[in-house]
């Protein structure tokens, strides 16, 4: 939203216009979600606004940035705040053991909606000849900004090693960011034929690709319980992933992927790697 603003204003003019959108939309609560902006100008719109409850929804901390993150600065305003949402119980229990107060903070688990990430809806053959994919080989997705958190080099590296015993796969990379140029230089020095970069894409085009995906590919550094799992779970890829946190929750889950795993084309462990 702030790039959006930068077109009209000034860094000056944001809380100035906070108080017009509050005060001529009258909202019954405010949300605050990943945005630094938002809590440093909070005790500023509590003091404008003090019977107007503000909250938070948090689903990661990110130990690498001011010591934890957006739950860090959360923690550092928690009187500002009316209530606490995480998306797990490892988040929860990350916060109230630096001191945040168990009972404002409440466990809200990520979810999808099933009746739009089902693989029945979609025509996987045709739409796998529209990306040009050889289905009847097995397809891995890696989708999400191409980034340290996602771990590129690990991809990489996996991807080599599976070469050597499995060569006949496509892997999709779907996404931009700061180390694209170094997997792809990476890809063509290794001479992995197997990878297909689709640059950028939208949440429409993710849809289409795990709809003829087999094995959605996400070994994240560090990660909450990601959305792009349960995505992928509910259109029937199976997920792998590196063992952090959050990734516990979903993996108690991933036997309900079994059935994909029996018909896939090419050995799957059913456990996160």
């Amino acid at each position: 939203m702030s790039l959006h603003w930068a077109i009209f204003f000034t860094a000056s003019d944001h809380p100035l216009f906070l108080r017009y959108l509050i005060a001529s939309r009258q909202p019954d609560a405010v949300c605050i979600s990943n945005s630094l902006l938002g809590y440093q100008l909070l005790p500023y719109l509590r003091s404008h606004f003090p019977e107007l409850p503000f909250v938070d929804y948090l689903h990661m901390e990110q130990e690498e940035w001011m010591s934890g993150g957006y739950p860090r600065y959360s923690l550092h305003q928690q009187s500002q705040l009316a209530r606490t949402a995480v998306s797990s119980q490892h988040l929860k229990n990350w916060m109230t053991a630096r001191g945040g107060d168990a009972k404002a903070i409440e466990v809200c688990t990520t979810n999808i909606d099933t009746d739009k990430w089902r693989r029945d809806r979609f025509d996987s053959v045709s739409l796998a000849q529209k990306y040009q994919v050889d289905a009847t080989k097995p397809v891995m997705l890696y989708a999400g900004r191409i980034c340290d958190q996602k771990q590129p080099k690990v991809f990489a590296e996996v991807i080599c090693q599976v070469t050597k015993k499995y060569p006949a796969f496509t892997v999709l990379v779907a996404g931009d960011g700061p180390d694209l140029p170094w997997l792809k230089e990476f890809a063509q020095r290794e001479n992995l034929k197997q990878i297909r970069f689709l640059g950028a894409v939208p949440n429409d085009a993710i849809v289409e690709l795990l709809s003829f995906t087999d094995i959605f590919f996400l070994p994240s550094q560090w990660e909450g319980i990601s959305l792009a799992i349960f995505e992928a779970m509910a259109m029937g890829a199976v997920p792998v992933g590196a063992v952090v946190a959050d990734s516990r929750n979903w993996s108690r889950r991933i036997a309900a992927c079994s059935s994909v795993a029996g018909r896939a084309k090419w050995p799957i462990t059913r456990k996160p790697c």
